[in-house]
């Protein structure tokens, strides 16, 4: 059975944080596995939000790592990662929390 989605069939892994400040958050994460690639992978959208906000923020990059940018001290963000071939997205990451640094 096809769903008629043609990106990843898997989300990618081993999503990490690799460094604090008061406003920046940098993550790290793998490609997903092989065969749940369904292409080359061409870019990744880091979805991440306040944990007191609805509103749901977005970044594309092209590399593995990403650093979030303009956050608020002290603030715990929902941050979750989906990878992109070019003909589609795969699923979003189980979801990690990162809190930023106290002023």
């Amino acid at each position: 059975g096809s769903s008629g989605s043609s990106g990843p069939s898997g989300f990618p892994q081993n999503l990490h944080v690799t460094g604090l400040t008061t406003s920046t958050t940098e993550l790290a994460w793998d490609p997903p596995v092989l065969a749940e690639r369904n292409g080359r992978i061409i870019s990744y959208t880091v979805v991440f939000r306040d944990i007191n906000s609805q509103q749901e923020l977005q970044n594309i990059t092209t590399d593995t790592r990403f650093t979030l940018t303009g956050l608020k001290p002290d603030t715990t963000y929902d941050i979750k990662v989906r990878a992109w071939t070019s003909k589609g997205s795969g699923p979003l990451s189980p979801s990690i929390q990162s809190r930023t640094m106290p002023v």
